[in-house]
């Protein structure tokens, strides 16, 4: 189904003010004012109709068109109309009405056969004039672009309508009428007779929420509150027993919470509907829009994952932290029972033990795990050599190496005792070797240049596992 879209403004040269008298069960008479707007084409206003009182409610229905009229110039001042054309247009209205008369019966034009006795309506045309055409195209149909009009909420219902209610008596007297209208008269937003609230939409296109408009209210402040609420929509959590089944696996949605090898990942912000942060016991995971996910040893920048060429949205540029109030759980129903305190601490000791086979080194009370790979930072050949040439390095041979950064640890046990566990990540990098043995390592800068890593040369030790690069390493690297 294609859905049409009006891109243009075509005001009908003529207004239209109808009177219908309905004279039933219910007796009522309806007020109806067509100006050619657009998406707000008709305001109407119901009365009930006091019979058997002709001149009485001749004049009530004239003060009702006044009281239509001052809901006219309510709309065009909300839509910062120009004065000049909201009184041209109360005036041009308020002239057809009071030329209207029993001639512009529309029932007369019927032959007897097809007149309903019931009904009478009474039709009044008038020239709109080009002023308030202009006004129009300007403030409502093209008023979405400016900034002005984009900073405001508007009640904009296709039609605009009044109607007037009275408990019904064995019969309506014109005092009655008359007291509805006035109820109405002379009153701002916040002193009509039935509260208005106003549905606020946040910035991510949800509903937080309904703003009453009346006395002892601060509007503008609550406004801004709840358009700065951020609702995300969390998806059942999620599990995995290592880092490369979590990286196999797409993730729908945001998960309200990520684990991988026993540590658990919150989610801390979100840059849109479908990109989410989640901060663990010493490093990030970032769910990317097209369901792959990434482990960083820090809190990772938008540059940085452009850099490494993730797939991050060019519109996206900051982090969204999430609401405390919506990061809350539920807390579940537990039985009550006696506590088990002992089965309690050999789930948790069971759950933090670090197995032999992922330690790469330990001290008195200290345990390093193996290192992680986090993403390379190779600089491509044809750089490093121009910046070899700079320090005078240029006739050594390149090594590629792997550097190790270590996170915050976290309490767990190794080998019956508790010790604080520190995890490592790597990064390979290049180097060459000085005459002492140390290594100038380079990484590559944000403006495609390569620099050396720290102010002076790095040991041997902490450059791990250095091996000079081969030819086929080199073209590869010189065509990154």
């Amino acid at each position: 189904m294609i859905k049409a879209t009006k891109i243009a403004y075509v005001s009908p040269p003529h207004g239209e003010l109808v009177l219908t008298l309905i004279h039933d069960a219910n007796p009522r008479a309806t007020l109806t004012l067509d100006l050619g707007i657009p998406n707000f084409t008709v305001f109407s206003m119901t009365l009930p109709l006091a019979e058997g009182e002709p001149k009485a409610m001749s004049e009530l229905i004239a003060e009702s068109v006044h009281v239509l009229l001052d809901e006219v110039a309510s709309f065009m001042l909300s839509m910062e109309y120009e004065d000049a054309v909201i009184k041209l247009i109360y005036a041009t209205v308020l002239t057809c009405f009071k030329g209207m008369s029993q001639e512009a019966d529309t029932s007369k034009e019927q032959d007897e056969s097809g007149q309903d006795p019931t009904v009478k309506m009474f039709e009044g045309t008038f020239d709109i004039p080009m002023d308030f055409i202009n006004e129009t195209q300007r403030k409502v149909v093209t008023a979405s672009t400016s900034a002005t009009a984009s900073s405001k909420i508007r009640r904009d219902p296709p039609t605009r309508h009044i109607e007037f209610t009275y408990s019904p008596k064995e019969k309506i007297k014109a005092i009655d009428t008359a007291r509805v209208i006035r109820q109405y008269r002379n009153r701002s937003l916040k002193q009509q007779p039935r509260p208005m609230y106003v549905i606020v939409y946040n910035q991510m296109g949800r509903p937080t929420g309904t703003i009453l408009v009346g006395p002892g209210k601060n509007f503008k402040n609550e406004l801004l509150h709840k358009m700065k609420k951020s609702s995300v929509d969390f998806t059942e959590p999620v599990s995995f027993v290592n880092e490369q089944e979590m990286k196999s696996s797409p993730l729908n949605g945001i998960p309200r919470t990520i684990s991988v090898g026993g540590m658990t990942y919150q989610p801390e912000s979100v840059s849109g509907g479908d990109m989410c942060l989640y901060h663990g016991p010493q490093d990030y995971i970032v769910k990317f829009v097209d369901g792959r996910s990434q482990i960083f040893p820090g809190r990772p920048t938008f540059r940085k994952m452009r850099q490494l060429n993730f797939p991050v949205p060019t519109k996206r540029y900051r982090w969204t932290t999430i609401p405390e109030n919506y990061l809350k759980q539920p807390k579940p129903h537990i039985p009550e029972e006696e506590p088990k305190e002992a089965a309690y601490e050999d789930s948790e000791k069971l759950k933090n033990t670090v197995q032999a086979e992922s330690v790469d080194k330990v001290t008195k009370d200290l345990v390093y795990l193996k290192p992680m790979k986090t993403y390379d930072d190779l600089v491509p050949l044809d750089i490093l050599k121009k910046r070899l040439l700079r320090d005078k390095l240029a006739d050594r041979p390149i090594f590629e190496g792997k550097m190790v950064i270590d996170r915050i640890g976290h309490r767990g046990v190794y080998e019956g005792q508790f010790k604080l566990i520190i995890p490592q990540y790597f990064i390979r990098r290049y180097g060459v070797q000085r005459d002492d043995g140390t290594f100038s390592v380079y990484h590559l800068r944000r403006d495609g240049k390569a620099r050396r890593v720290g102010l002076r040369p790095v040991p041997a030790e902490e450059f791990r596992e250095a091996k000079p690069i081969g030819e086929d390493d080199a073209n590869a690297s010189g065509a990154v």
